[in-house]
C-alpha cells in the first residue's frame, strides 16, 4: 500500500467513526437502521429513499442513478464537490482535526433545485380514462373531478383510506406524455364546480372546506352552487376564487382553527374583491372538533338563512386585519385605489395612510417572498404599468433620446433600436423576431454601452457575456427574457450547435429545440422563440447575419460627446419599461 492510500484509509477509518454527523452536514436525510438515507442533490428528485449510504462501511449508491455510487465516505465527498481525490483529502484532514458541529467552506451542501414546472392541460375530448388505481395506495375510496369553465376536465383528486387514515392523490394530463400523472396541474387551480358558478351566475355560492363537504353542502341546501378549493385548508390561495368575485358567498368552514383560518382567507379575498361574504361559525354553534357540514345531515335552507353572519359581523372579523391587509396588496394599485374608500369604512376607523402603509409593507413582503421561493420571473423587478395612457410615437421618441444620449449612431438606427425594444414586449403576437446584431469594427466603440442601455428598458432584459447552447435554451424557457449576449465573436465562431438555436428562434413555428432530459432520458421540446441582441467585433455569420437588424457602430470622434449610462440604469429607465 502506498503511502497516498494508506492516507486515505486513515480518513476514511476516521470519518466512518464519525458517519452521522458528517453526513447529517453534507447531505439532507435521516438515518435509518444501519444506513443514512438521503436526498440526492445531483438529481431534481426531491424525495427520500434510493439514495443510501451505509454508516459502517461507507459504501453509497444511488439506486435510482446506477453511475452515482462509491465504496467509501472520501469517494462521496469528492462527488459531491466535484473535487480531486488529494484535494479531497488535504481538506478532509482539516475537517476532521475540528469537531464537525458547523458546516464549513470545504463542504458544499448543494441547493435543492427549482421544481420544474409541471406541465398540465385540461384533459382532451375522447382521451384515455384517468388510472383506477395509485401505484402505491391501491384504489380510491372516492374520486372528484374539478373542471374548467367550459367543463374540460382539469383535474381529479382521488381519496384514499390507509393504516394513517384518509390521504389525497391529485391526477393532472401531461399533453406533451399524452398520459395523466399523479400531480396537480399548473397554478393557479380551479376552484370545484367552476362548470357550475359559471352556468348559474345569479345564484348564491357556498364554500365548504373540502370536496365531501362541498358534496353534502350541494345535497342539503339545492338553491346553492357549492364550492371548495383543493391541496388542503392551508393552500387555499392556490386556487383561482375570481367566479366568485361581486357575488354572495356563504362560507361554512370545519369546527376546528384550521377550519376558522381557512374561512379567514376566503373571506379576505373575497372582501377584497367585492364579494358580499356571509360566514356560518361552526364553533359557536357547538359543533364537535373537526365535524364539517356533512356531519349534520339534518340541516336545511331556513338554518342556513338563520346563522349566516355577514362577514363584518362576525366575531371572528376582528382578528383577520393581517389576512385582510395581504389580500387587498394582491390587488392592482387601480383596483386598490378604486376600492379603497370602502375598505377603510369596513375596517372601521383605520386610515388611508395607515392602510396605503400596510399594504405597501406586504406587497414588499410578497415580492421578497417570491424571489426566495425562486419563482421563473424572479429575477426580473415586477413592474407596475404607466397608470395614463401612452402616445406611442412620443415614447419612441424618448427611447431613441436616452440611445443616442449614451452612444453615438445615426438618427435612423437610434429608430431601429427602438422598435426592436418595443418588439420585446410584444414579440409572442408576431411569427418572426429578429435578432438585433450590434456591430462594429475594433474595440470601443460603445457596443457594450448600447447593450447595457437596452437592458435597462427592454423587456426583462438578462445579460450574458458568454453562453452555452444549453444555458440559452432553458434560460428562454425559465424566464422568457431579452437575452443581450456580449463579446460573441470571442464564442460563437465554430459553435454550430449554438448558431443553430439563435438561428431557430428567429421564426415562432420553428423555435424549439428537443433534448431528453431525467433519468428515463425522456425527449423534451425547449422553446428558442425570444428577443435576442448580439455584440460582436467580427462579422458574423451569414445564417445569422440573415435574421437580424444589422447595427454597425465607429468609434466617435474627438469633438463628439456622450452621457455616461447611470450606475442604476434599470432605476433611472423604469417609466420607460412601464409604458412599454
Amino acid at each position: 500500500m502506498n503511502k497516498f492510500s494508506k492516507r486515505r484509509q486513515v480518513i476514511d477509518e476516521k470519518l466512518l467513526a464519525q458517519a452521522e454527523q458528517f453526513l447529517s452536514l453534507w447531505l439532507d436525510g435521516e438515518v435509518s437502521g444501519e444506513e443514512f438515507v438521503a436526498i440526492n442533490p445531483t438529481r431534481e428528485d426531491r424525495t427520500l429513499g434510493s439514495f443510501k449510504i451505509n454508516l459502517k462501511t461507507g459504501v453509497w449508491k444511488d439506486f435510482a442513478d446506477t453511475d452515482f455510487s462509491g465504496p467509501d465516505l472520501v469517494s462521496l465527498y469528492m462527488a459531491l464537490n466535484g473535487c480531486k481525490e488529494v484535494d479531497a483529502l488535504a481538506e478532509l484532514e482539516k475537517q476532521l482535526s475540528s469537531k464537525p458541529t458547523q458546516p464549513t467552506t470545504g463542504i458544499r451542501k448543494k441547493k435543492p433545485k427549482p421544481k420544474p414546472e409541471v406541465i398540465s392541460a385540461p384533459a382532451p375530448t375522447g382521451c384515455h380514462l384517468p388510472p383506477d388505481m395509485h401505484p402505491d395506495l391501491g384504489a380510491p375510496s372516492k374520486t372528484w373531478a374539478y373542471k374548467t369553465a367550459k367543463g374540460e376536465a382539469a383535474f381529479y383528486v382521488y381519496r384514499f383510506e390507509t393504516e394513517k387514515g384518509k390521504e389525497t392523490r391529485p391526477v393532472s394530463y401531461n399533453p406533451e406524455r399524452k398520459d395523466w400523472q399523479w400531480k396537480l396541474p399548473k397554478l393557479p387551480l380551479p376552484i370545484y364546480n367552476l362548470d357550475k358558478l359559471q352556468d348559474e351566475l345569479e345564484a348564491a355560492v357556498i364554500v365548504a372546506e373540502g370536496e365531501k363537504a362541498a358534496d353534502a353542502a350541494a345535497s342539503l341546501f339545492p338553491k346553492h352552487v357549492c364550492t371548495t378549493s383543493a391541496s388542503g385548508s392551508s393552500n387555499a390561495l392556490k386556487s383561482e376564487w375570481a367566479a366568485l368575485y361581486e357575488r354572495e358567498v356563504i362560507i361554512i368552514p370545519d369546527a376546528d382553527e384550521p377550519g376558522r383560518k381557512y374561512a379567514m382567507t376566503v373571506a379576505a379575498e373575497l372582501l377584497a374583491n367585492q364579494s358580499q361574504v356571509f360566514i356560518v361559525d361552526t364553533l359557536s354553534l357547538g359543533w364537535s372538533d373537526g365535524e364539517d357540514v356533512a356531519d349534520h345531515t339534518d340541516l336545511r335552507e331556513e338554518w342556513l338563512t338563520k346563522h349566516k353572519v355577514p362577514l363584518l359581523e362576525w366575531v371572528g372579523f376582528k382578528q383577520m386585519d393581517e389576512v385582510i391587509v395581504e389580500a387587498f396588496s394582491r390587488l392592482s394599485p387601480l383596483d386598490y385605489d378604486r376600492r379603497k374608500e370602502g375598505f377603510v369604512e369596513a375596517l372601521g376607523g383605520v386610515g388611508k395612510r395607515t392602510l396605503d402603509k400596510q399594504v405597501n409593507a406586504a406587497r414588499e413582503k410578497n415580492s421578497l417572498e417570491v424571489e426566495e421561493e425562486g419563482d421563473s420571473s424572479s429575477i426580473f423587478p415586477n413592474e407596475e404599468l404607466w397608470s395614463e395612457p401612452v402616445d406611442g410615437k412620443v415614447l419612441i421618441t424618448e427611447i431613441q433620446s436616452i440611445i443616442r444620449g449614451h452612444v453615438i449612431l445615426p438618427s435612423h438606427e437610434a429608430l431601429a433600436i427602438a422598435l426592436w425594444v418595443v418588439l420585446t414586449y410584444q414579440f409572442r403576437a408576431f411569427r418572426v423576431c429578429p435578432r438585433l446584431l450590434v456591430s462594429s469594427p475594433e474595440k470601443r466603440c460603445g457596443k457594450t454601452t448600447l447593450l447595457e442601455t437596452i437592458q435597462a428598458i427592454c423587456f426583462r432584459g438578462l445579460a450574458a457575456a458568454n453562453i452555452s447552447a444549453a444555458a440559452l435554451f432553458r434560460s428562454i424557457e425559465a424566464w422568457e427574457p431579452t437575452l443581450l449576449i456580449d463579446e460573441a465573436d470571442t464564442f460563437l465562431h465554430g459553435n454550430d450547435e449554438l448558431r443553430g438555436i439563435l438561428n431557430s428562434g428567429h421564426t415562432k413555428s420553428t423555435a424549439y429545440v428537443i433534448r431528453s432530459v431525467g433519468d428515463d432520458h425522456e425527449p423534451k421540446r425547449f422553446p428558442t422563440f425570444a428577443p435576442i441582441a448580439i455584440g460582436m467585433i467580427k462579422t458574423p455569420p451569414d445564417t445569422l447575419l440573415d435574421r437580424s437588424i444589422v447595427i454597425r457602430l465607429q468609434r466617435k470622434l474627438g469633438a463628439e460627446t456622450v452621457a455616461a449610462l447611470p450606475l442604476e440604469a434599470e432605476n433611472e429607465y423604469r417609466s420607460i419599461r412601464q409604458k412599454c
